[in-house]
């Protein structure tokens, strides 16, 4: 979603300072300030603290946009720029935040903050480039995917139990998880793909995941926790592919499918293998209209602008 606003902001002429890790890569025109790279042992918070302190000239612009998980600089430099904080967390527990200019990416997880901080949010939508994330003309639609983290809370290993049970065939595309804590389960998970009917793949590009999305009869998320949103059922729509999943957190407000209750639900959706919209308007079609950078960036624009104007919400 970040790289999305970058690239968008950049083609409309606006000028964009990045502050990222170094390495990271911007879309040319865009000015990066690269933050010291932190031991692969010192967690997240320091990470993204360091991020936001080691910069040089990070004051030459008129609005921040911080995506940091923590809102690092939302919380220090709270009254030195105009600034939003885009919240991620489904909000489990309290932990600390920005002072102001919240901003949700659901109206459920919009709900959960206001209740539990007694500060006030706005709802903004994700964004995703419909001009890359389309559908194809005469697409596959042979195997079944899973795209996300490998890790427990994401079901990976219900989605594979459930196309070995109906005999289906299903990709799993998934990122390596750097922590210690997961490497068993991630093992588990290796054993459990053969290869054929049962494919794990690794570190792909986006062209690739592009590829994955636009083909795939449907994208199977059998999620075990609670989520703000979902970025790859909205990819997935933009893509024209149906989704499944589970009714928890965000999800009947992200996605375009099936949002099912019961293992048994969600297993005899999978069977039926052919579906039908009960809307005249088409996955792709939704995902444009709400969820389209061209529908979503002057959204943030005239958000900006009412932010870089005095505007706040606590």
């Amino acid at each position: 979603m970040t790289n999305t606003f970058i690239e968008g902001l950049n083609e409309l002429g606006h000028k964009v300072t990045v502050a990222a890790p170094q390495g990271s890569v911007v879309p040319e025109g865009v000015r990066l300030i690269e933050t010291v790279k932190l031991p692969e042992e010192q967690d997240h918070d320091d990470y993204a603290l360091n991020r936001m302190l080691a910069t040089n000239g990070f004051w030459d612009f008129d609005v921040a946009h911080d995506f940091s998980h923590q809102h690092w600089f939302g919380k220090i430099y709270p009254h030195s720029r105009p600034t939003i904080s885009m919240l991620w967390n489904p909000i489990t527990h309290k932990y600390s935040v920005a002072p102001y200019n919240i901003v949700c990416l659901s109206d459920w997880q919009r709900q959960r903050f206001e209740k539990l901080y007694n500060q006030k949010a706005i709802v903004m939508p994700m964004c995703v480039n419909t001009h890359k994330y389309k559908p194809l003309n005469s697409p596959q639609r042979a195997r079944f995917l899973f795209l996300g983290k490998i890790s427990s809370e994401k079901g990976v290993h219900l989605a594979i139990q459930y196309a070995r049970e109906l005999n289906v065939p299903l990709d799993v595309v998934g990122g390596l998880i750097p922590y210690e804590m997961n490497s068993s389960y991630l093992q588990s998970i290796q054993k459990l793909c053969d290869g054929k009917d049962i494919k794990l793949h690794f570190n792909v590009t986006e062209e690739e995941k592009i590829d994955f999305l636009q083909n795939a009869k449907a994208v199977i998320y059998p999620v075990q926790q609670e989520e703000a949103n979902w970025l790859v059922g909205i990819e997935a729509a933009a893509c024209g592919t149906i989704t499944i999943t589970y009714d928890t957190g965000a999800f009947k407000e992200v996605c375009w499918g099936f949002v099912v209750r019961s293992e048994e639900d969600f297993k005899w959706i999978m069977g039926r293998g052919t579906w039908r919209s009960r809307s005249d308007m088409t996955p792709d079609m939704w995902a444009c209209r709400y969820y389209g950078r061209d529908a979503v960036l002057p959204k943030y624009l005239d958000l900006y602008e009412r932010v870089a104007n005095g505007e706040r919400w606590a």
